[in-house]
């Protein structure tokens, strides 16, 4: 059985057009421009625009996006680890070069946590919605700024399938 990525694995795949398939290696993808699904949205994040309560606020060149999927595992106690997460595919996530990649459904690492957001009350297995951003002049690029938690009987999909519009490399 292979291990999921990580993020670090996840950036540098998408840095080189690359995606993981769960037991198959990487194939290159060409994502076309397409509506984001009504599950997740990447958008620019504006300096000025104040944070709904319980969030942090965007810095500035940085991208937004907001995705379901479930807890597989909480951060550790030391920091060490943060938290993990099985989600759902992301078709409009850009890469470092600008480039809408999308990024398939994976399990990977959310974290720094951001200033006022914590994983605290959320148990393995339960679904969420993340809202994190991408600020490839950081370092760490990612920063996760929200965590709700839904119902325990939300509908995932967590297949392993491109996202919308995205094509398979060729063989």
């Amino acid at each position: 059985m292979i291990n999921a990525p990580t993020l670090a694995t996840a950036v540098a795949l998408s840095l080189t057009g690359l995606a993981f398939t769960s037991g198959l290696g990487c194939e290159k993808r060409t994502v076309s421009p397409t509506p984001a699904p009504a599950n997740t949205a990447a958008t620019p994040a504006p300096a000025t625009t104040p944070a709904p309560a319980g969030t942090a606020t965007p810095a500035a060149g940085a991208r937004t996006y907001t995705v379901r999927g479930r807890v597989e595992s909480l951060p550790s106690a030391d920091g060490r680890r943060d938290l993990r997460v099985s989600h759902e595919a992301i078709a409009d996530f850009v890469n470092r070069r600008g480039e809408q990649v999308g990024m398939k459904a994976m399990t990977m690492e959310f974290g720094p946590m951001a200033e006022g957001v914590s994983a605290t009350g959320l148990a393995e297995g339960q679904p969420v919605e993340i809202t994190f951003e991408m600020n490839w002049a950081n370092r760490p690029a990612m920063r996760v700024t929200r965590i709700t938690p839904l119902p325990a009987d939300a509908t995932l999909e967590l297949t392993h399938e491109l996202p919308e519009g995205a094509e398979p490399a060729p063989k």
